[in-house]
């Protein structure tokens, strides 16, 4: 939804947003919202459970696809994008992956669905999406270093759901924390 008068009123901002789930197959399943910080016009949306990337240059009005690279179908939750304070055309998009995306089928842990994560990078304003890490826990946050743009750091973790590298029967927490790559995400420690 979108308002023009701070909040009075809101309508439907969906025009391109074309990925639909649900039992009946209309609902819109958009999970985060972020504005670039340099362009408040440009705006992007990631979806819940499917592939979708979508992404408005006229303040959320309408939407275009823009997730090639993106190499899951179902399973994937954006969780947010980070757009880096040097150029609006490089942007990370920090997403969880079920287990039915990594294993094919569903793993569940002790009590929840079991966890990877992903974090994707685009250099070209969203034309192409590149996995720059992938591991045992869900990419929550995407940070970008202000004073070095090539240092990121990556917050994992899951409060319902369980890492897919934990051992639920013995009680093994798994996961990885927090990662950082200082080279713009081409090597995370």
């Amino acid at each position: 939804f979108m308002s023009t008068d701070g909040g009075q009123t809101w309508f439907p901002s969906n025009e391109g947003i074309t990925t639909r789930t649900g039992p009946s197959g209309d609902a819109i399943p958009v999970f985060c919202l972020t504005i670039d910080p340099h362009d408040y016009d440009t705006i992007w949306v990631g979806t819940q459970n499917v592939r979708g990337i979508f992404k408005s240059t006229d303040g959320g009005r309408t939407w275009v696809e823009m997730d090639n690279g993106v190499v899951e179908y179902e399973g994937i939750t954006f969780r947010g994008f980070t757009v880096d304070p040097r150029s609006s055309d490089i942007v990370y998009a920090a997403a969880e992956l079920s287990s039915w995306a990594w294993a094919g089928e569903g793993r569940s842990g002790r009590e929840f669905d079991m966890t990877q994560g992903v974090v994707y990078k685009t250099t070209d304003g969203g034309q192409n999406w590149t996995a720059v890490w992938r591991g045992d826990n869900l990419a929550r946050y995407v940070w970008i270093d202000p004073r070095d743009p090539d240092v990121i750091y990556v917050s994992t973790g899951i409060f319902d759901r369980e890492a897919a590298n934990s051992i639920p029967d013995s009680r093994t927490p798994g996961g990885v924390g927090v990662i950082k790559s200082t080279d713009g995400g081409q090597t995370w420690r």
